[in-house]
């Protein structure tokens, strides 16, 4: 369960990354481009904000385009949660890995790890791990439901 979601969250953070060079790369090279073609100042200005347009839709910073920023930022942010839920679940592992290497029978292990913490805290984790792993599902198809009612539009 935690594997998979991971995985998730890590192709829909690779693709955003992926996205935003491509437009990064592609708005540069059209500015170089148009910038080899000026001729006086005004038209290195205006390349300049034609630039400055398409990173700005490119990164869904333009007015319209505010649901898809939402959806993007919420995603990162949940994808930020699950490693906090991660180290979180491997911290209470390894303590509980220690209290079982300090215990001296089968018995001393079990009320170890009845006593401590940490299955609670592991608990806590797979239940926070569903949720988490529910919302972010939910949250992309409204994302991607968001993309695709989004217009398409073009800088040049």
């Amino acid at each position: 369960r935690c594997t998979c979601l991971r995985n998730e969250m890590h192709h829909f953070v690779q693709n955003v990354q992926a996205y935003v060079l491509e437009v990064l790369d592609t708005s540069w090279a059209k500015l170089q481009s148009g910038w080899q073609k000026s001729t006086d100042l005004d038209q290195v200005i205006s390349q300049h904000d034609r630039y400055l347009a398409c990173v700005e839709e490119g990164a869904f910073l333009a007015r319209g385009s505010e649901a898809i920023l939402s959806g993007v930022t919420t995603l990162l942010g949940l994808a930020l949660e699950f490693c906090s839920l991660q180290e979180q679940a491997c911290a209470s592992s390894f303590e509980a890995a220690e209290a079982m290497q300090e215990a001296e029978d089968v018995a001393s292990v079990f009320q170890a790890v009845r006593s401590r913490p940490f299955a609670r805290s592991l608990a806590e984790c797979r239940a926070q791990l569903d949720h988490l792993a529910s919302t972010f599902t939910m949250k992309l198809q409204l994302f991607l439901r968001a993309l695709e009612d989004q217009p398409e539009r073009h800088s040049e």
